[in-house]
């Protein structure tokens, strides 16, 4: 009988083990479409993120590029400014230059000495 029993008990044993297997086989399916399942997920972040990066690349662009213009828009201005002075200066300078000549033709003497006329 021992051996009857023996044989018993390893049959049991099979039955265990091949109930073992079937639990694992579906453990390891369920654990296989998780993966497939965070792969998908890896795969569309990765995307998501390469989109970001192209964008933020391309904003980053169009920041570069506003600051240019912006730069050499404010340069623009301040050669156009520094010209606008430069033409009222000259115009002060000729206005003062004109009544310079044009007083003493109109019998007004104009000391530059600082002294006062005489009458």
């Amino acid at each position: 009988m021992t051996l009857a029993s023996d044989i018993m008990k390893l049959e049991t044993e099979l039955q265990s083990c091949r109930t073992e297997v079937d639990a694992l086989g579906m453990k390891n399916a369920v654990l296989e479409f998780e993966n497939d399942s965070l792969k998908q997920q890896l795969a569309k972040a990765n995307a998501d993120r390469d989109t970001l990066i192209r964008r933020s690349e391309a904003i980053k662009s169009l920041l570069d590029q506003c600051g240019a213009t912006l730069v050499h828009g404010l340069k623009q201005y301040a050669a156009s400014e520094r010209e606008i002075e430069r033409r009222e200066q000259l115009s002060g300078e000729i206005e003062s230059g004109m009544a310079a000549i044009v007083a003493p033709r109109n019998g007004e003497a104009i000391h530059t000495d600082g002294g006062q006329t005489e009458h």
